[in-house]
């Protein structure tokens, strides 16, 4: 019996053991813990909860962490969240005021029905702006917005503005199959660079395949690029027009970011000159099918 107890200890001390192990992997000094406690968020058994520890100054590492603790019955009032009896931590944040009376269909009232606090914008909010963030090619923008000085409700609440995007200009001929543009929007100078994607088409001087994104021909010419097209859709396609002229053809496709994109719905191209009736060309393109067009 004795022995048997021996063997539960022992492997209760190795299986603890492992334990520190798993959770210490910091191999610096001692001395390089920051000696105050540390709150964070950690995966424990499949579950995501709170625990505090030293944090190494060199690796950044917790270690000797722990589960956050409350005292038992802890419960959050509007101002005073429940906090960590080990480390200070906040585990459950406060409720803030309840000045809605739900009772009378939603309607402020003076006072808040948790713990009859005075409301100070009863008679009305004190309005701040929250100005508006512009998108830029990569990051989403604000509008305007606005919310109380007093209590911080939210008076008009700010939307998310997607972010714009890379707008190219002419994608030029790298000479290795490849081609690159830079982007032309105000104070962005990103440069992408992408695989030509080749046509084939019979042109003046025969049968030749051609990048209708750049304008590379296989015998050294290239296309050259006609500004000026519009585009009408129900939904914008999703990329830039693109149209080419030179060697007998006219090439018009869509691209987005180097590459040849498909429409969302039809879409009719108009090009910015006429043909020798003095007529304008006018081409339509269906969703089911890569919008790629070469006109003699």
């Amino acid at each position: 019996m004795k022995k048997r107890v021996l063997s539960l200890l022992i492997a209760l001390l190795c299986l603890l053991f492992a334990q520190a192990q798993a959770a210490n992997t910091c191999s610096h000094p001692v001395d390089q813990r920051e000696p105050t406690m540390v709150q964070y968020s950690r995966t424990v058994g499949g579950v995501r909860q709170l625990v505090h520890g030293n944090q190494c100054r060199v690796c950044k590492a917790l270690v000797d962490y722990g589960p956050c603790t409350t005292r038992p019955g802890a419960r959050p009032t509007c101002t005073e969240p429940v906090r960590c009896v080990i480390c200070g931590g906040i585990v459950i944040p406060a409720t803030g005021h309840d000045f809605i009376n739900d009772a009378a269909g939603g309607e402020e009232i003076d006072h808040c029905e948790r713990c009859d606090a005075e409301n100070p914008c009863y008679e009305g909010h004190t309005p701040a702006i929250d100005p508006a963030v512009s998108a830029t090619c990569t990051d989403t923008g604000l509008t305007e917005g606005s919310h109380c000085a007093v209590c911080n409700a939210v008076l008009t609440a700010q939307q998310t503005i997607d972010a714009r995007g890379h707008w190219y200009g002419e994608w030029s001929p790298c000479g290795d199959g490849t081609h690159a543009a830079r982007c032309q929007r105000s104070g962005c100078a990103h440069e992408a660079q992408a695989a030509c994607q080749t046509l084939t088409a019979q042109m003046a001087q025969g049968e030749a395949r051609f990048c209708p994104i750049c304008g590379e021909v296989e015998n050294g010419s290239r296309l050259a690029l006609i500004q000026g097209a519009q585009v009408q859709a129900k939904r914008p396609p999703a990329g830039e027009a693109i149209v080419r002229q030179g060697n007998g053809v006219v090439s018009v496709t869509f691209a987005r970011q180097g590459r040849l994109s498909r429409l969302y719905a039809p879409a009719t191209v108009i090009l910015p000159f006429e043909t020798s009736q003095g007529t304008e060309i006018v081409l339509d393109f269906s969703p089911d099918e890569l919008p790629v067009c070469v006109v003699k």
